[in-house]
Order: C-alpha cells, then structure tokens, then sequence
C-alpha cells in the first residue's frame, strides 16, 4: 500500500511539475513583455520630452531683457557672448570661462525658464557653484518682537521658545528667492540678488548681505545670450576708480583664480625647490688647482 501511494503520489507530483513549468514559463513571457512595455513606454515620454524641451527652449526667459543686435555693443560695460538659448536646455547650467577677463561664471537655467549669472566659485571657501542643486528659499527680513537670551547650557529650551514666540510676529516680512546650494559647505546663496542665508533660533532664514557678485543677462532677436560686467570691475589697477564700485566676499576667489591662470607659465614648486646637486668631483679638484695657482702668483708679487 505504501508503495502504490507513493506510486501515485510520485506520478501525481510529476504531472504537477510539468503544469507548474509550463505556468512559470508563461510567467516569465509575461514579464518579458510587460518590460518590453514599460522599455516602450519609456523610449516615447524621453522623446516626448526632448521635444517638448527644444520646442521650450526657443522660448525667451522670463526673467531678463531683449535688445537688438545693433545697441549690444554700445554699452560701456562688457557684453559677453555666452550661447545660443536654443541649445541651452531648460533645467541646466554652464560653467562658461571668458579668456580676456579671466573670470569664470556659473549660468543657471531653472526649471521656470528664468536665467541665471554669478561668480562661479563660493565667497566661503571657493566651492564649484555650478555643481550646486537649485532650490526657492523664503528669507524674512525685519526685525522681531522677541529678543531671546541663548543659554548655552541648554540650546533645546532656546530654540523652542524662539520657535514658539515668533510665529506671530507681524514685523517680518517674507520673500521668495531662487538659491543655488554650494556642494562643499551647504551654504544657500541667491541668485537673484547673491545673498547668502542662514537658519536663525526662531527657524527662519535670515539674510547675511550680499557675499557673490551677480551678473545682469541679455538676449538678442536671434536668442544669444549675453552676460554684463561693469566696466570698473576691469579695472584693478586704478583704485580710486575701482573704489566706486562695492567689493564683495567673492571677488577674493576671482582674483585667486586669476593669478593661477597667469602663472601658467611658471616652474611648478617641486623644480622651484629641488636641492642645488653638488658639483662633480673633477671640478672641484681644478678649483682648488686655481686656488693655489693664484696663492704663488701673489706671493711672486709681493717678493717683487
């Protein structure tokens, strides 16, 4: 008996077996084709998406100016041609390098089609702003209700009670700006206006002053974008000149970087300061030669 049961268990077991097969094979086809689906579906929104993007790229910003060819180059200030807007996709940035005035820019085009121009390297520490995440911060300004003494002993009972106080603190008042993130440090920095933020005890970003230099853009019938620089910013060497015009934290990382391009030509540090090799053996014989030489010739002299 046990046998036979295990007989037909055995028969009934393989029978399953080759259902379960054909049904994981089915499966499998399934999956294959829901993939080949989801590959299909993919391939058309990334093409709908190019060309909804070359298509919004023609688009003019929403944020600067337009100005005919022929009033560009009437300006006292320089006018840099930067790209044509049609290949300047929405959502992107450039890390553009002008070669005659040696600055170096990061050029943003958010996702709102609004453009963007400031000094490439961070007024902290020099870090790549155009490596930075875009993101709209809203900064108060004004002064508050509430003056909070900080007990260092306890920072948790100050943050809360500052948090808790000014929520209803009607002097302040709110305003949206577009930041780009620094990678290196966090820092927030405008790039409508190149101030630079921080989180206050009542939980609220409050401005520290311009810090980055920002730059005005401009484009013409034919969609060339142009990036504006005050004339007296090209020149260093007239101080008095050069004193009309503010100067801010990030002009600092601009002349660093500067100097490194000009330098270009010099030896690196490690030819600068390699040790001073001593002299092969046979000159020092002929020096002591010389030296001995000279030595019998005055004393001849003097004889004489």
């Amino acid at each position: 008996m046990n046998s036979k049961r295990f007989g037909a268990g055995f028969l009934q077991f393989s029978f399953s077996d080759g259902n379960n097969e054909d049904k994981q094979q089915e499966q499998l086809k399934k999956k294959e084709e829901g993939n080949n689906n989801v590959l299909l579906r993919k391939k058309r929104v990334e093409n709908k998406s190019q060309m909804s993007s070359s298509q919004n790229n023609n688009i003019p910003p929403t944020n600067i100016s337009l100005i005919s060819k022929e009033l560009i180059n009437k300006s006292e200030n320089k006018r840099i041609l930067i790209k044509n807007l049609k290949d300047f996709n929405i959502g992107s940035r450039l890390h553009f390098k002008d070669e005659i005035t040696e600055r170096q820019f990061a050029i943003f085009r958010t996702d709102k089609n609004e453009v963007y121009a400031l000094d490439c390297f961070c007024y902290h520490m020099g870090g790549p702003l155009h490596q930075g995440d875009i993101e709209e911060l809203t900064c108060y300004y004004g002064d508050s209700n509430t003056t909070q003494q900080v007990n260092p002993y306890n920072m948790k009972k100050t943050l809360m009670t500052a948090a808790s106080s000014s929520v209803n603190d009607k002097n302040l008042t709110a305003k949206k700006h577009v930041c780009v993130i620094c990678p290196w440090h966090h820092y927030y920095i405008s790039l409508i206006s190149g101030e630079s933020f921080y989180l206050d005890l009542d939980m609220k970003y409050k401005s520290k002053g311009t810090k980055q230099r920002v730059y005005p853009l401009i484009y013409d019938e034919e969609l060339n974008l142009y990036l504006e620089i005050d004339w007296r910013l090209l020149l260093d060497n007239k101080e008095e000149i050069h004193q009309s015009i503010p100067k801010l934290d990030s002009d600092y990382y601009v002349k660093i970087h500067q100097k490194k391009n000009k330098q270009t030509d010099a030896k690196p540090h490690s030819v600068v300061n390699k040790r001073r090799q001593p002299k092969p053996q046979e000159n020092n014989i002929n020096d002591s030669n010389n030296t001995t030489i000279s030595q019998t010739t005055v004393e001849q002299e003097k004889k004489e």
